[in-house]
């Protein structure tokens, strides 16, 4: 029982604080939100779109729970409800200072499309993780993997699979050091 009781409470972080994050992320935009329509009313689309962001952070949560929910069974084992209760933690620590770090860079473009600077588009490519904006960089592998030497892998059954997640380790080879010529 104890078992149980652990793992739904890794879920209560990994939902639960993730949602919150979202609550307190998407609250700071608002407010500043506020304050920018009171100089610049024309911008409220732009102010919604941006104050929206950092409500993402609540569905990675549940898309979490999701990927964990079919361990909560009564028969779980001590480890299994050890390593749901962890990955609850650490979501919701990464859930609340990801949805923190974000509402700050939409809150400071709200506040500058607020004072007439045309900074949407700027602030929304600073706003989104460079993996969800850009899936095909580093041969199509997000998350700067492809500085760690993965490559995507190229033919699955004969269908391509390029930009997905799937990658296949292959060592870097570094490059020689060329001497600087003449001077």
């Amino acid at each position: 029982m104890t078992s149980i009781l652990l793992a739904y409470i890794g879920v209560f972080f990994m939902v639960g604080v993730s949602g919150m994050a979202s609550a307190i992320g998407t609250a700071i935009c608002g407010i500043t939100s506020v304050g920018s329509m009171k100089k610049n009313p024309g911008g409220f689309g732009s102010y919604m779109i941006l104050s929206a962001l950092p409500g993402s952070q609540g569905l990675y949560g549940f898309v979490a729970y999701f990927m964990i929910s079919g361990f909560l069974v009564p028969e779980i084992t001590v480890i299994q409800a050890v390593a749901i209760f962890a990955a609850g933690l650490v979501m919701a620590i990464v859930a609340f200072v990801s949805s923190y770090m974000q509402a700050r860079v939409c809150a400071n473009g709200i506040a500058a499309i607020g004072n007439g600077h045309d900074v949407m588009g700027n602030t929304l490519i600073l706003a989104i993780p460079r993996a969800l904006r850009d899936p095909g960089s580093r041969n199509g592998i997000p998350c700067e993997l492809g500085d760690l030497g993965f490559q995507p892998l190229q033919h699955t059954k004969g269908f391509p699979v390029k930009g997905s997640l799937l990658c296949r380790w292959y060592p870097i080879t570094p490059v020689p050091a060329t001497a600087p010529s003449g001077g």
